[in-house]
């Protein structure tokens, strides 16, 4: 004869097994892994994009300081102080310097800031190329370089980043 009971058989009970809560918990943890993986590499997108902005604004500056010092560039050869190079120590002109001096100062000032802005400093490079007048004309091609190097996961050197800016400046009127 069967005998009749409260309890129901074992196997017909409901709820969560210990395995059960622990697959859970895995499942629940790999995808809070996923996220925090996709959270790092907005980071690391989000410092390439300042970095780019960076050199971007700063290449636009010293094309605007170029310009509004147009006299500085030669006609027939396209040399300047532009391109003539750096100097640690920097000129410094608060009123009164003229159109080469001037020229140093902007340089001095535009590649401090381009160090300071950009990441690796000892890695931060940047050139100014002014190529000569074209015939008949007053319009030289200029062209701005600004290269750095980003930290990277895949490499121990990091990435090589690079900017260039390219526009005509005219250095007298009429052009």
């Amino acid at each position: 004869m069967r005998r009749l009971t409260n309890n129901p058989p074992f196997y017909s009970q409901h709820g969560f097994t210990l395995l059960e809560a622990l697959v859970g918990f895995l499942i629940l943890s790999i995808g809070l892994l996923g996220i925090a993986s996709l959270h790092t590499l907005s980071l690391q997108s989000g410092k390439s994009a300042i970095y780019k902005t960076v050199a971007v604004e700063k290449a636009q500056q010293i094309i605007e300081s170029i310009r509004a010092n147009a006299a500085e560039l030669e006609p027939e050869t396209g040399t300047s102080a532009y391109i003539a190079g750096y100097s640690d120590s920097g000129v410094i002109c608060a009123t009164s310097c003229n159109s080469q001096q001037q020229a140093l100062d902007d340089i001095y000032h535009w590649k401090k800031d381009l160090k300071t802005g950009l990441p690796n400093r000892a890695s931060t490079k940047a050139k100014v190329e002014v190529g000569a007048a074209v015939a008949g004309s007053h319009l030289h091609t200029v062209t701005v370089t600004v290269k750095w190097r980003e930290r990277s996961n895949t490499s121990r050197t990091g990435v090589a980043k690079s900017y260039v800016l390219t526009t005509d400046i005219c250095s007298q009127e009429p052009c």
